[in-house]
């Protein structure tokens, strides 16, 4: 599962599971998303697990979703993570890193998308060429 993956720091694991159709909402036994885990950071280099998360399943990644206890989204550990004076420089960098990618809730200028129709800036454009579907 992609959680298993996560916990595992295996971020290729995560895009092949998703491209195979696997649940990018799953949530472990405590009720917890992958998104969630990796804003807690409970996975390793829980950032890159975010970004194969919006890479793979960008569109499907419920970013709402929230914890059963306290509600929270990712978005909001991530935030209140940051305001805990115990986190260690490495920790602060990655959250900062995980929180401005949850905000955007798109991949960062430089990554890519596995598929350029998942970029949210795809559907802005001009179809490219005459007589292209437009979408009805």
């Amino acid at each position: 599962s992609p959680i298993r993956a996560g916990l595992r720091g295996d971020t290729e694991a995560i895009g092949h599971l998703i491209q195979l159709d696997a649940m990018v909402n799953e949530r472990d036994s405590h009720g917890l998303t992958l998104l969630h885990l990796a804003a807690l950071g409970c996975v390793p280099d829980g950032y890159r697990v975010a970004l194969e998360l919006v890479r793979h399943g960008g569109w499907g990644v419920d970013w709402t979703a929230e914890t059963p206890g306290d509600h929270k989204t990712a978005l909001q550990i991530v935030t209140s993570r940051l305001k805990v004076g115990r986190l260690t420089v490495e920790e602060r960098q990655e959250a900062e890193k995980i929180q401005k990618l949850l905000q955007a809730e798109r991949l960062p200028p430089g990554e890519q998308y596995l598929w350029p129709c998942m970029d949210p800036d795809f559907y802005e454009e001009e179809p490219s060429m005459p007589g292209a579907w437009v979408g009805y």
